[in-house]
């Protein structure tokens, strides 16, 4: 029995129940898939990239250079998004060309 079982069981005695409600039955999802039936692989092709920021472009806006070099940023060197939305104008050094990157700490790890 695991604990999901023995906590459903306690909480249904709590309410009067008795026996498993349908709460401890485990359903699959109709849309669970294996991760390799949806994609082929887990990254862009440069010919998608460009695909990106030519829409980027193409639908304007304010923002859309910016919007389609961090793209770009992002596709080049790996970058998460945390990372490229984190950066300082203190981390680019201009003249040594390189751009100083502090990994993004997350709660998970």
């Amino acid at each position: 029995m695991s604990a999901l079982d023995t906590l459903t069981d306690a909480q249904s005695t709590k309410v009067g129940k008795t026996g498993k409600s349908e709460l401890t039955v485990k359903r699959k999802s109709p849309n669970q898939r294996r991760y390799e039936d949806v994609r082929s692989r887990e990254y862009l092709l440069p010919i998608e990239v460009d695909a990106m920021m030519k829409g980027i472009k193409k639908h304007g806006g304010r923002h859309a250079h910016r919007d389609a070099t961090l793209v770009l940023l992002l596709y080049r060197h790996g970058l998460r998004v945390g990372e490229v939305a984190g950066l300082r104008w203190e981390q680019v050094d201009f003249t040594a060309a390189t751009l100083h990157v502090i990994a993004e700490i997350t709660a998970g790890s």
